[in-house]
């Protein structure tokens, strides 16, 4: 209920439709069930709200239950439901309800298991098939494996809890399960979880991220702190002079005092509980340490934001228990990192100018990394301040929006899903919202250190333990709502939440869109400017707000002229424009309980419509017939045009088709790219029918209608897109509305069908990605058919953002042509505002008709630069000037960089970049050239790489193993059927033992061939399994290195394994028979049904008898005495067991202690005696056959005789 609200709730699902999130508006709530509203205890009415709605919040097994935790706020009660399964925790699974001071619901941030059914129809998932001392063995095991240490040394706890492990609430893949949760402590402590049932490793994160009353001990260079630690200074006690601990000792007040003061929290549990810290202890590491509740430093590192940035590791531990992994590890340092420098920025110790400022661990004597999952634990001295810096994190190669091509895998072990990179999106956001800043096409106004430490904390409460950037983005909503922040501060934090691009995507695909505005004039001359967009589902928006502004866009309504449309509205006629003119409008939808969300466009009075840019041919499903497709042996090009309307770097709003200008050339009969040439050659791209490959931008993100997108995907249907939607037939198939409902480039958007033939390949070359389809055909309109019509077209991206379409010969029929801004289809002015008398302002183009030659300034298209520290950078620009406009351009230049960009204006169209970057130059940065001429202009953005050394990674030692015995994985070969094949390679790179955490392996990707082509399902994973492999298939694989900051290399490829399905032997018995033959062989296997002989050493066996497919009996030939191989024939192939059987002519030749009769005594005839030695009961008649020394008895004595014979070889 709401009855004075003026906005709507706010609600999120999840993939399968159950509530993810849910919020009130500011002065609602959600009412109890009945059986709620009995109780006054804040977990029972939690609980009742659950389980009153499971079906919504998608619980519905009754072996899935709670149990409660409530923590008291100002404004209410949050409490935290977590999620157990027949008694048993699921790890990570969290429902957090906040309540109002009357105990109704405000929201739910629901991260709980809902799909139990593997569970519940097994009987026995249950029932552990492990120990808890094989668990324990296990974990130790994968703990070596993953770190690469001495197995023997680890020393988990013993007794490791039974949970369940449900990957779904982490957002991975896979079923849940019944695991182990075996925990290593210790300076680096890890969690493993392992499978109860078959000891495979199913989860690993770290165990912690590494009034007022303070101990300090002093362990006096001891590195176990608990026995050499000595109690130096106590609460009230006066400084020892020990440096250490008297700093721990007035940190811990610093840090104390600021949660206190500002946030109203008693200690890190807000219980007042001691705070203990232990220096002087040289670990090269500094730490929480959650079971003791206590913090470890090395004196080297002990400065006040570390000090504050580990209490706050153990505030949201209290809080929340983030997994210290993937996002929610990720989540848990930011928060740390948010509380370690609001801390330094407020106590006034240190250094804190502007210069550092945002630094995190400036002061620290030693500059080591947290190495909690990265093994580094060496220091670094790279020239810079601290160890990460909040204002900037790609200084130190960390991402600063989700998007970043510096984005470490969240799901890989490396980092811990990338726990101390991907940090570095919230601690942007920490520093935007602060002090302020323009970043990424927004512009963020500070709210000042207060204001964000008590937004931050407040929405710590609405996080869950497995949360992630999309839930923090809802949390913080809800919070600034509690706070009572204002409608252009909650506008505001919406701003720095798309600037790191944290705002779900959901928002925008369903949210606030198709924002336009188009000239118009009607009958009598009179000018306007029609604006049209599409609303947010009407039980979601509270209202419009429409702003007009001058020379740049409004990023809040007190920034331009408010138009008085009213609530639900979707188009407004302004007509008090000026010709000439260009105006900038911002629409802003009121969707709070969230955040309002924002669309731009602008347009110039008195303009024409622009060209959309966009063709269809044939027939339209929805529009029926257009004109034939006329485009082929030509050329489109789409340039980049007109000026910058943002700040340098990141997403420009309100890009529009007038940014570009389309040119026609026909009589082109040849592709500009071709397949392979001395650069390299391409990638088949594997498609079947109406199916899409998705793949990175490999040098660097490309720009489409002002924002940069660092990947896309190839649909078999002609079209490159930002975000897959193949899978949704009415996005994937050719139709007009099809096209302009997402950001496309459709270069022939048509229903092709690989699957009867043609091919497909992509190329990267430093300029451009190239995507090639030739000779595909098209799903032809009737069937049965002999006849299908063929196509090749080749579509060039370049780095600058111009696109180019070559086509050769055309068979397709109905297809749309051209690019769309995802902004649906243009409305037209005369069509919305049907009173107006507006006259027709868009028409369908006709490309085959656009000039030959352009008419606007434009800027010769650029590349990527990836330079090292002490390299020239230097690169020319060219105008390229339409014909008839007189004079030379200006040339200007600008960075991202502080100071004046090294660029100079030659005066002759042309200019040049030029400079040496110095080792504190490390970074990303944006160059901007702009040139004007003649009331044009035009610009283009470059990419400047700086680091290190940008020598790219490579891989070696590719192997291909199908788990066949005395195969050689690193040859190619001849492989049997119905084995996975698992793939091996070794990432190099030539400074990795110099600095493994910038150049250690990253989000490496790995593409299986089969037969030529690449298996999309199969991108990144290591193994096929054996179902997918047939008779006659050639398979290989490719990986493409990529270090931690991004930087690819080529493709490197393994050997090639070819499928045959000849026979495999696996046993023979007996292994012996007489040299005269006549024995009867059992030989078992796989594929032997097949079998048409069997040979002994060349000679043929008798009377073959195929029992199955697995095994077969064979007579024995006669032989000469010997060992000899087996070879079973068959129609596909021969199979070999080397060695597998001894011809023996009479009883001298053998050896009573030979038990198996392979001709030598060796470990094997020790182990089969000792084994019957053991049996006891009936199991030792069985054991005769080891009766060596022929007593009747199998015992000791036989064991002794057979080694005694072993030794004597």
């Amino acid at each position: 209920e709401a009855p004075a609200a003026v906005e709507m709730p706010v609600l999120r699902r999840d993939g399968d439709g159950f509530i993810h999130f849910l919020a009130a508006p500011e002065s609602g709530r959600f009412i109890l069930p009945d059986s709620g509203q009995k109780s006054d205890d804040p977990a029972a009415r939690a609980l009742a709200f659950m389980e009153g709605h499971a079906g919504a919040f998608g619980v519905p097994s009754p072996k899935l239950a709670f149990e409660a935790r409530v923590q008291e706020r100002p404004t209410g009660t949050v409490v935290r439901l977590s999620q157990t399964y027949a008694g048993l925790p699921v790890l990570g699974a969290q429902a957090v309800i906040r309540l109002d001071a009357d105990g109704q619901v405000r929201m739910v941030l629901n991260d709980v298991l809902g799909d139990a059914s593997t569970l519940d129809n097994d009987p026995d998932s249950l029932t552990p098939l492990l120990t808890p001392e094989e668990a324990v063995a296990a974990a130790k095991r994968a703990e070596a494996g993953v770190t690469g240490g001495d197995e023997a040394l680890l020393s988990p706890q013993p007794d490791p809890e039974l949970v369940i492990f449900a990957p779904a609430v982490y957002s991975l893949s896979g079923d849940p399960v019944l695991a182990y949760r075996v925990v290593f402590g210790g300076v680096n402590g890890m969690v493993l979880f392992i499978n109860a049932r078959n000891g495979e490793l199913v989860f690993r994160h770290a165990l912690s991220a590494a009034a007022l009353a303070r101990e300090i001990y002093d362990c006096n260079g001891g590195t176990d702190f608990l026995t050499a630690g000595v109690l130096a200074r106590k609460e009230g006690d006066p400084p020892t002079g020990n440096t250490g601990v008297d700093n721990a000792y007035d940190y811990f007040g610093d840090t104390y005092k600021w949660y206190k003061d500002l946030l109203g929290r008693d200690s890190y549990d807000d219980k007042g509980s001691l705070l203990k810290a232990y220096v002087n202890v040289p670990v090269l590491n500094a730490y929480w340490y959650p079971g003791l509740e206590v913090m470890v430093f090395d004196n080297r590192l002990l400065t006040d934001d570390v000090l504050a940035h580990e209490f706050t590791h153990g505030v949201t531990d209290d809080v929340v228990n983030f997994t210290y992994f993937g996002f929610s590890g990720a989540l848990a340092e930011m928060y740390s990192d948010w509380g370690g420098e609001l801390v330094d920025l407020s106590n006034g110790r240190g250094n804190d100018s502007p210069e550092v400022r945002w630094f995190c661990g400036e002061d620290m004597q030693l500059k080591i990394p947290d190495s909690r999952g990265r093994e580094r634990p060496d220091p670094v001295d790279d020239g810079l301040p601290g160890l990460r810096y909040m204002k900037d994190p790609t200084l130190f190669g960390d991402p600063d929006r989700l998007g970043s091509p510096l984005l470490a895998n969240p799901y890989s072990m490396y980092d811990l899903g990338g726990v101390h990179i991907n940090n570095g999106v919230g601690n942007k956001l920490v520093y935007l919202l602060t002090d302020g800043d323009t970043f990424n096409g927004e512009t963020v106004r500070g709210l000042g250190e207060d204001v964000v430490g008590q937004l931050f904390y407040e929405a710590l409460f609405n996080l869950s333990a497995s949360a992630d950037y999309y839930d923090l983005y809802f949390a913080l909503g809800v919070a600034a709502t509690d706070l009572g922040l204002s409608f252009e501060d909650r506008l505001n934090i919406a701003a720095a939440g798309r600037a790191v691009e944290i705002e779900p995507p959901e928002l925008a695909l369903l949210g606030l869109r198709n924002f336009r505005a188009t000239p118009a004039r009607d009958g009598d001359g009179n000018q306007s400017i029609a604006l049209t967009w599409s609303n947010p589902p009407a039980d979601t928006l509270a209202g419009i707000t429409l702003v007009r502004s001058l020379g740049r866009y409004a990023m809040q309504p007190g920034d331009g002229v408010i138009l008085p449309v009213t609530r639900g509205a979707d188009a407004w006629l302004d007509t008090a424009v000026e010709p000439g003119i260009e105006y900038y409008y911002t629409v802003i939808a009121d969707i709070t309980g969230s955040f309002p969300q924002l669309a731009y466009a602008k347009a110039r009075a008195g303009g024409n419509a622009p060209n959309v840019l966009s063709q269809p041919f044939g027939t339209d499903p929805l529009l029926g017939r257009f004109d034939p497709l006329d485009l082929a042996f030509s050329q489109l090009t789409f340039t980049p045009v007109g000026a910058a309307d943002g700040p340098i770097a990141g997403d420009m709003p309100g890009v529009s088709y007038d940014n570009y200008e389309a040119t026609c050339r026909r009589g082109v009969y040849s592709l500009p790219v071709p397949r392979a040439d001395g650069q390299g050659g391409a990638i088949q791209l594997n498609f079947s029918d109406d199916n899409g490959t998705s793949f990175y931008f490999p040098n660097a993100p490309f720009p489409f209608f002002g924002k940069y997108y660092p990947a896309f995907t190839i649909a078999a249907n002609g079209y490159i897109s930002f975000q897959d939607v193949t899978y949704l037939s009415q996005l994937n198939f050719p139709s007009l509305a099809a096209h302009f409902a997402i950001p496309r480039i459709s270069f022939l958007f048509n229903d092709f069908s690989p699957s009867m033939g043609g091919l497909g390949w992509a190329r990267a070359l430093s300029d451009r990605t190239v995507i090639t389809f030739e000779d595909m055909p098209s799903w032809p309109p009737t069937m049965p058919t002999t006849t299908v019509g063929r196509s090749t077209v080749q579509v060039e991206l370049f780095h600058s953002g111009m696109i180019r379409f070559t086509y050769l010969g055309l068979g397709a029929t109905n297809a749309v042509v051209g690019l769309s801004d995802g902004r649906g289809v243009p409305r037209d002015p005369s069509l919305a505002f049907p009173a107006a008398g507006l006259l027709q302002s868009y028409a369908v183009p006709d490309l085959s008709a656009l000039p030959l030659n352009p008419s606007r300034l434009s800027i010769s298209p650029l590349q990527p630069v990836y330079a090292v520290v002490g390299d020239l950078v230097q690169f020319d620009v060219s105008v390229n000037k339409p014909a008839g406009l007189a004079g030379i351009p200006v040339l200007l230049g600008d960075w991202s960089r502080t100071g004046p960009a090294p660029f100079a204006d030659r005066r002759n169209g042309t200019g040049t970049f030029s400079w040496r970057p110095a080792p504190e130059d490390r970074g990303v940065y944006t160059f901007r050239v702009t040139a004007r001429l003649g009331g044009q202009e035009a610009y283009q953005d470059v990419m400047l790489y700086i680091g290190r050394a940008f020598d790219r990674p490579g891989a070696k030692n590719l192997a291909i193993s199908s788990d066949t015995p005395f195969e050689n994985p690193a040859q190619s070969r001849v492989v049997p059927m119905g084995r996975p094949l698992t793939a091996s390679y070794e990432y190099t790179h030539p400074h990795l033992a110099f600095d493994p955490a910038y150049y250690g392996e990253g989000g490496s990707v790995l593409y299986w061939f089969r037969n030529g082509q690449v298996i999309s399902e199969l991108i990144g994973r290591t193994v096929v399994p054996p179902g997918a492999v047939r008779a006659g298939d050639r398979w290989w694989f490719g990986v493409v290195p990529v270090t931690v900051n991004g930087l690819a290399g080529d493709m490197v490829f393994s050997p090639t394994v070819t499928i045959a399905g000849f026979p495999v032997v696996t046993s023979v018995s007996p292994a012996f028979g007489l040299t005269i033959g006549g024995d009867r062989v059992t030989i078992r296997g796989e594929r032997l049904g097949g079998a048409m002989a069997v040979t002994f050493g060349g000679v043929r066996g008798a009377n073959l008898a195929v029992r199955s497919d697995n095994e077969i009996q064979v007579t024995t030939p006669l032989h000469p005495g010997g060992v000899v191989d087996i070879v079973v024939e068959s129609m596909d192939g021969i199979g070999r067991a080397v060695g597998a059987f001894r011809f023996i002519g009479d009883a001298t030749d053998l050896l009573r202690e030979d038990v198996n009769k392979d001709g030598r005594v060796d470990a094997v005839d020790v182990q089969l005696v000792t084994g019957d030695v053991l049996k006891t009961g009936e199991a030792a008649k069985d054991g005769l056959a080891t009766d060596v020394n022929g007593d009747g008895v199998v015992n000791a004595l036989d064991i002794q005789m057979v080694v005694n014979r072993a030794l004597l070889r």
